[in-house]
């Protein structure tokens, strides 16, 4: 997986109920913790601030955490006794599909491909057997009976009338915590970005940094100057406020270096782990920076407000907007919408003990509970990968423990009118884009809530922070917008990927897409990226029941092959087994210690780095591969006693033993030399093992061939007979 392979490893897991000793307790992504930021899984007083999963491991139980917004997402596959669970969609389909039969949710598949930005379903996947679990619940698994069970979180969201004295201390609490978190960031760094746009949204936080007193010269105040989704309108609001304050608008004065990515795969990658399945505006991060950049913004500003997209609906009203919006992409497509939004209502109302199913507290849920995690919860894990730690005030659990209006004030602006009024109310006087504004009548009502208790100002020292410092980029930049998009236009329009994708779905809806692709400026290949997704998950799906070996770098193909429908696919999956030659190699030695597999003869070999196979000794791989014969070359990474284990796959019978499968080796070269004569027959747990000490960067050529074993193989012919002894002796006790 190129670059993208270390990163990766650290922050996608699989926790497999066959595998449950091996679960390391790890933070994936940061928490905001007492105003800082945190790396650490010992981190204490989690309260669902930051982006993370958070795995904490016992001797009895491992408890899976998540923040506030689930931003990774929980995935669960839960089947006969068999579980696993990840924190990225596809990592887990990827894994699940060389184990168990999937099946395709097709009505999910349906509204995926014409939502547009994101998916708003509750709690399903593109995978009947993968439920998303919803963000305020924590998993608990019960390592000695395998069991795994859900603990929901009370965040005493919406509890506080906001007309009272204890709602302006926890505004006040908000307030104060969030701008000594601007003041300590910039007493330490100039790697600081907040957006300002002529919304609702970024002006609530801008009475966080306003307030602060801290150099405004010395943050990145960004503004987009684009004509994309009026963003010419926000500007011209912007610099009026820019005016007004006296600071400027997009100076850049970061100094994190971004070192770029030189495969483009990668670049895909850091957004499909995420994303796949669920958002269809891919972020393309053509690099990493070499320091954090700290980016606070306004996102996620309408669950403490009104949603436009969705407020003001009934559910019966929603069900039928968006499936209004299916029906323009492919008629067909209207009912499955119909029918998956109908569901996530349904769940909805059962989550949060809703009965009356033409309630408009139903639709108010459908944006924090689906939109806003899919949107802005991937948006901040993506940025997340290219070290971009995007803090979000507007999902603060203090702030969301308060009411956004009263029954004297029935405007869900209240809160946020609230908030500039009491801490910046020099922001009201401005206008507000998309012809909205601050109603007069709520101002003066909240005018009435902030004479409770009246927020007496704190004098700050002022701050200004580290001197600028320009640094160049490590290296060119070698991937644009441009050219990515190229590259996956290209996917799109090919005849093998048009052909696949009309075997499932329509040419209306193919033609619908590629019109998009031309004619949409702002993120063009939107709704490709959805088709990308589906037809994904149907080429793993595909594997899973027919016992396909397709490239694990999916990208590069996506042929799905036809077998004859004849077949037995169980047992065409099982005879797989007995021709699959499993080869491990590890460099042993230091915590540093591993190896580069390289220039691999069988393009469809799947190599991996299971995490067993990750201990303080050295990190190694696994090569698996049906071909026949097999050549590649290894590069040691630092001194060390490399080990290559010739063996077969890990097979278990029915009852979960392990069942002999042998692989009859017919040739091992290193270097060109053999290390056996005739051939050597080995299974998992009686492998032939290959030893030798290795310089940091030497590299090995390795050359070996096979046989599933039968009356072909040259040992069986050699020794028949004292075979099957050993066989007896060995494993039919």
């Amino acid at each position: 997986m190129s670059e993208f392979h270390d990163l990766y490893d650290d922050e996608f897991f699989i926790i497999d109920s066959d595998d449950l000793d091996c679960v390391e307790e790890k933070l994936y992504g940061f928490v905001l913790s007492d105003g800082r930021v945190c790396y650490d899984a010992n981190v204490e007083n989690l309260t669902g601030e930051g982006t993370y999963v958070l795995i904490k491991v016992s001797n009895s139980q491992i408890t899976v955490h998540q923040d506030f917004n689930g931003s990774y997402g929980l995935y669960v596959y839960n089947e006969d006794g068999n579980f696993a669970i990840s924190n990225s969609f596809l990592h887990l389909v990827e894994h699940l599909k060389t184990k168990y039969r999937l099946s395709l949710n097709e009505d999910y598949s349906k509204l995926l491909l014409s939502c547009g930005l994101c998916s708003m379903v509750f709690r399903e996947t593109l995978v009947n057997e993968i439920e998303c679990i919803p963000r305020n619940y924590i998993i608990n698994i019960n390592k000695s009976d395998k069991s795994l069970n859900f603990k929901k979180i009370d965040y005493k969201e919406h509890s506080i009338d906001l007309d009272s004295k204890e709602a302006l201390k926890v505004l006040d609490k908000w307030f104060e915590k969030w701008v000594d978190i601007f003041r300590s960031l910039k007493s330490r760094t100039n790697n600081i970005q907040v957006d300002l746009s002529g919304g609702f949204d970024s002006r609530v936080i801008a009475t966080l940094w306003l307030s602060a007193n801290i150099d405004l010269n010395k943050i990145y105040i960004h503004s987009s100057t684009d004509k994309n989704h009026n963003h010419d309108v926000d500007f011209k609001i912007a610099s009026k406020i820019a005016d007004e304050f006296d600071f400027p608008l997009n100076k850049r004065v970061i100094s994190a270096r971004v070192n770029y990515f030189e495969d483009i795969k990668t670049i895909l990658s850091m957004s499909f782990y995420v994303k796949l399945g669920f958002h269809n505006q891919i972020n393309y991060r053509f690099g990493r920076t070499d320091e954090p950049i700290y980016f606070i913004s306004g996102v996620a500003g309408e669950t403490i407000r009104e949603s436009r997209l969705y407020g003001g609906k009934t559910p019966e009203e929603l069900k039928n907007y968006l499936a209004g919006h299916s029906k323009k992409r492919d008629p067909s497509f209207e009912a499955s919408t119909k029918r998956i939004i109908q569901k996530t209502l349904d769940n909805l109302g059962e989550e949060f003990d809703i009965r009356d199913k033409t309630s408009y507290d139903l639709t108010n849920l459908v944006y924090p509970e689906t939109k806003c995690r899919n949107h802005f919860g991937k948006l901040t894990v993506e940025n997340y990968f290219s070290n971009k730690i995007a803090l979000t005030p507007a999902l603060d659990h203090d702030l969301h423990k308060l009411k956004v209006s009263t029954p004297e004030c029935d405007d869900n602006h209240l809160l946020i009118t609230l908030i500039i009024l009491r801490y910046c109310p020099k922001l009201l006087e401005f206008e507000v884009e998309g012809n909205r504004e601050f109603n007069p009548e709520t101002v003066e009502y909240a005018k009435k809530i902030n004479e409770l208790s009246p927020y007496v100002p704190v004098e700050r020292e002022f701050i200004s922070g580290p001197d600028i410092i320009k640094r160049k980029s490590n290296g060119r930049r070698k991937y644009n917008w441009g050219i990515v998009n190229s590259y996956l236009k290209e996917i799109f329009y090919s005849r093998k990927f048009h052909m696949e994708y009309l075997k499932y779905f329509s040419q209306h809806s193919y033609n619908y897409i590629a019109n998009t692709i031309e004619t949409r400026t702002y993120f063009p290949m939107q709704n490709a990226c959805a088709a990308f997704s589906v037809m994904k998950i149907i080429n793993d799906i595909e594997i899973s029941n027919y016992g396909r070996y397709d490239a694990d770098e999916w990208i590069e193909s996506f042929s799905l092959h036809n077998y004859p429908r004849d077949i037995n696919y169980d047992a065409y999956k099982l005879l797989l087994n007995y021709a699959t030659s499993r080869i491990d190699v590890k460099n042993y030695g230091a915590r540093d210690n591993s190896v580069e597999i390289f220039d691999v003869s069988d393009e469809k070999a799947k190599i991996t780095t299971p995490k067993w196979f990750r201990k303080d000794d050295g990190k190694g791989s696994v090569i698996s591969s049906i071909y026949g014969s097999l050549k590649f070359k290894i590069r040691c990474i630092n001194d060390g006693k490399l080990k290559i284990s010739l063996k077969s796959k890990d097979v278990k019978d029915v009852n979960k033993n392990r069942f002999p499968i042998f692989i009859d080796y017919t040739m091992f070269r290193i270097n060109g030399v053999d290390c056996f004569e005739d051939s050597f027959l080995a299974c998992h747990d009686d492998p032939f093992v290959f030893e030798r000490n290795v310089k940091d960067g030497e590299v090995i050529d390795v050359e070996v061939s096979w046989l599933p074993f039968n009356n072909k193989s040259k040992y069986c012919n050699q020794d028949n007979d004292n075979f099957i002894g050993k066989f007896q002796k060995k494993f039919l006790k």
